[in-house]
């Protein structure tokens, strides 16, 4: 099963970063949640569907700019 980071991750899809996507979103656990950041913005939530919403609001956010 996927851990939470790989599921908020796989929840950003186009929006996530990679080597194509540098400036896209990042995604890390931290001590009070997972923090979801790209060069502009710099979100934390304490509750995991919270991110997966975000991340997914992230990604359709990114599918509507291409």
């Amino acid at each position: 099963m996927a851990t939470q980071i790989e599921q908020i991750e796989a929840a950003l899809g186009i929006a996530l970063a990679s080597g194509s996507n540098p400036t896209a979103y990042v995604v890390e656990q931290v001590e009070d949640g997972w923090r979801i950041y790209d060069d502009w913005t710099d979100e934390t939530f304490t509750a995991f569907a919270d991110a997966l919403a975000y991340a997914r609001k992230c990604a359709a956010d990114a599918g509507q700019a291409s």
